[in-house]
C-alpha cells in the first residue's frame, strides 16, 4: 500500500517534512530484538517507517505494537497468527499495531523518501531529491568525477646505444 502524506513527527521540537513512504505488511511476530524509537501515541504504520528511516538509514523493518515504533535491520522473530496482533493503531484504527504482549508486533517493511547523496551514501533528508532510497543509491553510485590529473611526465628515455662498428 503507497501512503503520501504530510507527516509532523515529534523529536523534542515539531518537524515537519513531506514524507513518500511504501510499507510492505510482512505479518504478525513474536519479536523482542527491535529497537524502540517513538513516538508514542498517534502511531501508524507510515509514522512508524518514517520515524525509522530518519534514525536510521539501514533499518528496513519497521514494527508497530501499543508501546510505539521499532526498526531493525532484520526479522528474526517468530511468526505468529496475523489475527494475534489485533491491536488497532492508535492513529489509523483500520491498521494492526501489535497484540496483547509486548512482543507481538505488526512487522512491515519499508521505504521513505526523500534522500540526498551524502559522502557516505544515502540518507533521508527533509529536503532530499530522490523520493526512494533505489532511485538515490542509483544516482549516487552514477559516474564519479574525474581523478586527479596525471602528474608531470617523467625523464626521457635513455638514448640507444650506438651502433657496432
Amino acid at each position: 500500500m503507497r501512503l503520501w502524506t504530510a507527516v509532523c513527527v515529534l523529536l523534542g521540537a515539531v518537524m515537519c517534512a513531506h514524507a513518500q513512504c511504501t510499507t510492505t505488511l510482512v505479518g504478525c511476530y513474536d519479536i523482542s530484538d527491535m529497537d524502540k524509537q517513538g513516538p508514542e501515541g498517534g502511531i501508524t504504520h507510515e509514522k512508524c517507517a518514517l520515524t525509522c528511516a530518519q534514525a536510521n538509514i539501514s533499518y528496513i523493518y519497521g514494527g508497530a505494537s501499543g508501546l510505539g515504533c521499532f526498526c531493525s535491520i532484520n526479522n528474526d522473530g517468530t511468526k505468529q497468527d496475523d489475527s494475534t496482533c489485533n491491536i488497532p493503531c492508535m492513529g489509523d484504527n483500520t491498521e494492526k499495531c501489535g497484540g496483547v504482549t509486548s512482543n507481538l508486533k505488526t512487522v512491515f517493511t519499508f521505504d521513505c523518501g526523500p534522500y540526498d547523496c551524502t559522502p557516505d551514501g544515502c540518507a533521508w533528508s527533509a529536503t532530499g531529491t530522490y523520493s526512494t532510497l533505489d532511485l538515490c543509491e542509483n544516482a549516487c553510485a552514477g559516474p564519479k568525477p574525474p581523478g586527479p590529473p596525471p602528474g608531470p611526465p617523467g625523464p626521457p628515455p635513455p638514448p640507444p646505444p650506438p651502433p657496432p662498428p
